[in-house]
């Protein structure tokens, strides 16, 4: 059992070197310092389907942006709410255009096509596709092209800042970072031989015009229901650049509202970003249950039960530690739940919980569902 705890120990040591390598990696976006003289022309394309909630604040950022060159496009992808009646206050801005659509082919992921939409009637050196959940400060767009430039990047993700207000927020949407910073190598992001080693966030994605027709646009990933992550990829399989820039002093995002949203992202989301693999799937779920809830469970049946065996009692202790220092070096650094660090286990347990129902849902029962539409995978 000794034997077990130390390889549980080495593990935890190895993902905590792989998270501070990451943390050290990114580029912070507010410490980019603006130098540009000329500014190329950016269209900022915004999917909007039932965001009555979310679409006045996002315009109103953008409209503040302190960038010269830029126009805004939003999409009103038949919405069932408030959501026309809200965009038809900014029809006389001249900054903002306003197109609507009414039909999804068949084969199409709803938001995938209201980007293909969006990108025709797009005029910009760049695009930027942007999330309606997300909040723009007045100098992101001009730091964060400056960074593009800087890098020669043809697909830039942003890192935004989540905005966390239920206890459902705060226990659960934190561990898509944790994920993320854990698990991959931020290095193998620039190297275009591991394409499947690709990350980005759909919230923000900036590309070089050049870039997005060479991949094929959205009708490359036109089935995904992680677009943006196929979108990586695409860029990586053809020997483009893809880079991530930590935005949370620059964008902000509140990516769900309550637990049935989040139930229904998840379940969205995971299976097919484990690329609906069962063997990913008990391996991720071992992995997790082993290194981030079995160092709790211990503890407590050591305190329970009053063992005394002070070696296996102390590797236990130092487990926990090395998990709470990493949950805490991605709270200061991406501005997250204190909640979230405390109830890790239990998050854990969640996300394995809802990993295995997305499996479900999407493997077996061969559907989605996402912003009141239902899809059927097998037909994608």
């Amino acid at each position: 059992m000794i034997y077990f705890n130390i390889i549980i120990l080495i593990f935890l040591l190895s993902f905590l070197t792989i998270l501070i390598w990451n943390l050290l990696i990114i580029k912070r976006g507010k410490n980019i310092t603006n130098t540009l003289y000329e500014y190329p022309s950016v269209s900022i394309l915004i999917p909007m389907r039932n965001e009555e909630l979310n679409a006045e604040r996002c315009l109103t950022s953008l409209l503040s942006l302190d960038y010269p060159k830029y126009e805004i496009i939003v999409l009103n992808d038949d919405s069932e709410d408030k959501t026309a009646e809200i965009l038809s206050n900014f029809i006389n801005n001249k900054k903002i255009k306003i197109l609507e659509n009414h039909y999804l082919p068949e084969g199409w992921i709803g938001k995938n096509y209201a980007c293909k939409i969006l990108s025709e009637h797009a005029t910009g050196n760049y695009l930027l596709f942007s999330d309606a959940d997300t909040v723009h400060n007045p100098q992101s767009l001009k730091k964060i092209i400056e960074y593009s430039k800087l890098t020669n990047t043809d697909l830039l993700s942003v890192i935004p800042k989540q905005e966390l207000i239920s206890l459902s927020e705060k226990l659960l949407v934190p561990l898509l970072y944790f994920v993320l910073f854990v698990f991959l190598p931020m290095f193998m992001l620039k190297n275009n031989r591991f394409p499947k080693f690709s990350a980005s966030i759909g919230q923000y994605l900036l590309f070089k015009r050049s870039a997005y027709e060479k991949i094929g646009g959205h009708l490359s990933v036109k089935s995904s229901i992680i677009e943006d992550i196929h979108l990586a990829r695409r860029i990586k399989e053809n020997n483009l650049k893809l880079s991530l820039l930590d935005g949370v002093d620059l964008i902000s995002c509140r990516m769900y509202s309550n637990m049935n949203e989040i139930i229904n992202g998840f379940s969205k989301n995971i299976s097919a970003g484990i690329g609906n693999s069962l063997s990913i799937l008990i391996t991720m779920s071992i992995i997790n249950i082993l290194l981030f809830v079995y160092p709790f469970v211990g503890i407590f049946i050591h305190l329970f039960y009053q063992i005394f065996d002070y070696t296996i009692f102390y590797l236990l202790l130092t487990q926990i530690f090395v998990i709470y220092i990493m949950r805490f070096l991605l709270y200061v650094r991406f501005k997250q739940s204190f909640f979230s660090i405390l109830l890790h286990p239990f998050g854990i347990l969640m996300m394995s919980i809802l990993a295995i129902r997305s499996f479900y849902l999407t493997v077996f029962c061969g559907k989605a569902n996402w912003k009141n539409r239902n899809y059927k995978i097998k037909n994608l």
